[in-house]
């Protein structure tokens, strides 16, 4: 009689190698929770009814200076922590500017095509719930961009050009693309064995774009929900294309458009001349 066959059994399964970066990675991580929820609270905390930049153009430079000087500090200690790879950071040293600021140029009609389908969503909402004063009702609704700045001054060209260049590419492009990989990275190192994985980058790109959008709130409730999904596109860049640069680019393109339109607003004599009567220039700058 053979003696019955011995069941093989199968492999065991090896635990992911945790990365011996990972509490540094979740200090860094904590680092920039710290500073957003920072600037969140100090922004729905402002007392006062002025835009939170001046409408001159040296003091609009010297807060935005100051600006990057508050995100630079924690960020550069962040990376003393970490020293992370180039990769880490979706940074790739080889890359082709033209090409990537093509696609980034491209990516940002892409975001503002996207986010006119609900904001136009949200316009039918409220003319279909109130057909008399909905629009009306949708417009005291609207992202506040007097919060930021005051569209007065935008009549200014070179105060315009300023906004379109330093301020979307620089203050708001680089600074919130840098803060915006440091904590998808950091929110990755909370996974198994604090290694990046695609589910765990797009838990934090979620996280990171709810972050993001809460960093509005003085502009409205409505702005918080334009910048989340703005958030969410810009995040998605990152992680689909690994290209913290495209990233960058999309969101200064997408903030100078925004920028050049308010300019174009100011403009009442052209506005005139393309035949825009004045009751409806006097409707649209209305705040």
């Amino acid at each position: 009689m053979e003696p019955p066959p011995v069941m093989a059994l199968p492999p065991r399964l090896e635990a992911a190698p945790e990365d011996p970066k990972r509490r540094k990675w979740i200090a860094f991580l904590g680092l920039m929770v710290a500073y957003i929820l920072s600037m969140t609270w100090l922004g729905h905390g402002r007392t006062s009814d002025l835009p939170a930049l001046s409408p001159t153009l040296t003091g609009m430079l010297s807060e935005t200076l100051l600006a990057l000087l508050v995100f630079g500090i924690p960020f550069a200690i962040g990376l003393a922590i970490v020293r992370p790879r180039w990769s880490d950071l979706y940074l790739n040293r080889g890359g082709n500017w033209l090409i990537t600021t093509l696609l980034g140029g491209l990516w940002s009609i892409a975001l503002r095509a996207a986010i006119m389908v609900p904001a136009v969503v949200a316009v039918m909402i409220f003319v279909l719930a109130d057909s008399k004063d909905g629009l009306a009702n949708f417009k005291s609704h609207r992202p506040k961009v007097e919060n930021l700045l005051d569209p007065v001054a935008l009549a200014d060209p070179l105060y315009a050009l300023v906004c379109m260049t330093w301020l979307s590419f620089v203050v708001a492009g680089l600074r919130e693309e840098l803060w915006r990989a440091a904590a998808i990275r950091g929110l990755c190192a909370l996974g198994p064995g604090g290694q990046p994985t695609r589910r765990m980058e797009w838990f934090a790109v979620i996280v990171t774009s709810i972050l993001f959008g809460l960093a509005h709130l003085t502009q409205g409730w409505m702005a918080v929900g334009v910048t989340g999904l703005l958030g969410v596109g810009l995040g998605l860049i990152q992680i689909l294309r690994r290209s913290l640069p495209e990233a960058i680019i999309a969101h200064g393109f997408f903030d100078a458009t925004t920028f050049f339109f308010l300019f174009i607003l100011q403009q009442k004599e052209l506005l005139r001349k393309i035949g825009m009567p004045d009751n409806l220039i006097e409707q649209i700058l209305q705040p």
